[in-house]
């Protein structure tokens, strides 16, 4: 799958990153409900980070497009210039970059992508529900 994961004690998660997408990106699996080595006692939680990312590879592309959709009119009014063209979804998508995924134990995750300097600076984040549709977007940071 070209997943390289490793557990952080520190953390109390699985750590790792993969260019799968086509682009570097980091990604952690948050454990809550650990054994002595880090990892969910149950193995349901395991096939659901599984699973998890398995839909990241799968539907990235168009959680990525959707989120550009929602993303768009914020865009707009970020716009420095009041006389500039407003910009269209695919120009979101050229500037946003997938940075990290962070899957939890109840199968939802969320992805943090790079804005490309479109809300100064601020992370894109986009919530995948466990089952693959996207959830709520915003900015942070």
């Amino acid at each position: 799958m070209g997943w390289a994961v490793g557990y952080d004690d520190r953390l109390s998660r699985w750590d790792g990153a993969s260019a799968v997408l086509g682009v570097p990106f980091s990604l952690s699996a948050h454990t809550f409900a650990e054994s002595e080595r880090g990892l969910p006692e149950d193995a349901a939680t395991l096939e659901r980070y599984r699973m998890a990312f398995l839909r990241l590879e799968r539907d990235e592309p168009a959680l990525r497009r959707q989120m550009a959709e929602r993303m768009l009119p914020l865009a707009q009014e970020w716009q420095e210039d009041d006389g500039a063209v407003p910009m269209t979804a695919p120009q979101l998508l050229q500037q946003v970059t997938l940075e990290s995924f962070s899957i939890y134990e109840d199968g939802d995750a969320e992805l943090f992508y790079n804005d490309g300097d479109l809300f100064g600076g601020h992370v894109i984040i986009a919530v995948m529900n466990e089952d693959g549709t996207l959830g709520n977007t915003s900015i942070a940071g």
